[in-house]
């Protein structure tokens, strides 16, 4: 059994969405964009895992411009989660978008976005995306600093 872990990130706020392999919701979160309320949804995902015993947990998230970037390191680096053989991706939002159009009575909403990414996952045949680390981020910035002074 493996859970599916959807969740929308924005600059405020995590919507997180955990559902099983047969589609139905287990727990729906919303917690602050930060350290804290992070840990509290690891502890959150750690509770279920214990509850269910998975294979793996999955945990895919939107990959929204720098917000997206400390949520995906928190939990690909928690060594707590390492023995659940947790695997952090993340999703193009166009993905998502697209694969919402879907679903003709679903709202606009955070939670909704966070069911639809789980379920996304739980669907299967997404790319596999790498966590990038510190050292890469600092060179991707400084890259495109320099591109956008060199084409100003």
């Amino acid at each position: 059994m493996k859970p599916y872990i959807g969740i929308d990130v924005s600059s405020t706020d995590l919507y997180t969405c955990i559902m099983d392999q047969e589609g139905n919701t287990c727990a729906q979160f919303k917690v602050d964009n930060y350290l804290l309320c992070a840990t509290f949804l690891r502890d959150q995902i750690l509770l279920w895992a214990n509850k269910r015993q998975p294979s793996e947990i999955l945990i895919r998230m939107e990959a929204t411009s720098v917000y997206s970037w400390h949520p995906a390191m928190f939990f690909h680096q928690q060594e707590e989660l390492k023995s659940w053989h947790v695997k952090v991706f993340t999703i193009h939002p166009k993905l998502i978008h697209k694969f919402k159009e879907a679903y003709t009575d679903l709202d606009k909403t955070d939670g909704i976005d966070a069911w639809i990414i789980a379920d996304r996952l739980r669907f299967g045949r997404l790319k596999v995306t790498a966590v990038m680390h510190e050292q890469f981020i600092a060179l991707q910035r400084l890259t495109r600093m320099r591109y956008h002074l060199v084409h100003r």
